[in-house]
């Protein structure tokens, strides 16, 4: 929700009441707050954040900091998800343990399950680890992604981070856009070079629309971005943190796709279909 509905300052933990925490985390222009622990037996492809949810949340909110006073109708966006906690019999979602656990199978299929989508990156290395040990013991070599730097990372320190974040504020100052500037550099670290070139040879009369052209070119080109669905939602996040912003963008962004990919009529209405049932499921309740 915006952050003048519920402005904090860093990442805060609270007791909801029942025994469980939650926790409220400002980004950009937002805060997002969660989570539930809601057993679910609907459709897998089709997961929603529900009005039972949405209240959970809300409540537990407002008896923590009484003056909020949050109403659903100050929700801008949501999401919600599945965890694949391993089942114990006679036991709550929320008294399920959260440690993930390797299964071999007799035809020697190596699986994990269970944990949290904070541990991913440790899950993973657990998985190649034991598939090296197993079937290549001779190599004696381990998981090593945690060495590899993401394309754009490249910087020494984080003073080299603060250096190069300025020089860009200033540089999209001159265009009314150093508000991007955070966003850019932590969705795209130096790579945002790319897209302010980009920027600087296609400017229009306006330059947010322009910004947003030249990311999509970015993402089109560098990123395998299909949909523009992957675009507002995976790759940008506005669905979830800029609401006002991907519906100002909507239009333009649908037509560089359509450009792109060369979509006629017909598809440039199906996915501007996607996007617009995206939007609605994010904040109906």
């Amino acid at each position: 929700m915006p952050r003048e509905k519920f402005n904090v300052k860093q990442a805060i933990y609270f007791d909801v009441g029942d025994g469980r925490m939650i926790f409220g985390i400002p980004r950009d222009r937002t805060t997002y707050i969660g989570t539930t622990d809601t057993n679910y037996t609907g459709d897998k492809d089709d997961v929603r954040t529900s009005t039972d949810d949405a209240e959970y949340i809300l409540n537990a909110v407002n008896a923590t900091f009484p003056t909020v006073n949050l109403q659903l109708s100050d929700i801008e966006s949501s999401w919600a998800g599945l965890r694949p906690l391993i089942h114990e019999e006679g036991k709550s979602a929320s008294e399920l343990s959260r440690k993930d656990e390797i299964f071999v199978s007799d035809t020697g299929l190596i699986s994990i399950a269970g944990g949290k989508l904070t541990g991913y990156r440790k899950m993973a290395e657990r998985i190649v680890d034991k598939v090296l040990k197993d079937y290549y013991p001779a190599n004696r070599a381990h998981c090593k992604t945690n060495k590899i730097q993401l394309i754009g990372s490249d910087f020494k320190n984080y003073a080299e981070v603060r250096k190069y974040t300025e020089a860009l504020r200033k540089q999209l100052a001159v265009l009314g856009l150093e508000g991007h500037t955070h966003y850019l550099v932590h969705n795209y670290g130096k790579q945002t070079d790319l897209i302010l070139d980009r920027l600087k040879n296609n400017l229009e009369k306006e330059v947010d629309v322009a910004l947003a052209k030249a990311e999509c070119w970015f993402c089109l080109k560098f990123e395998m971005v299909l949909k523009p669905t992957d675009y507002f939602i995976r790759r940008t996040g506005m669905l979830y943190f800029n609401r006002p912003r991907m519906e100002k963008l909507l239009s333009p962004i649908l037509q560089e796709f359509a450009n792109h990919f060369q979509w006629n009529n017909n598809q440039l209405m199906e996915e501007s279909k996607k996007l617009t049932d995206a939007l609605t499921n994010s904040f109906n309740f």
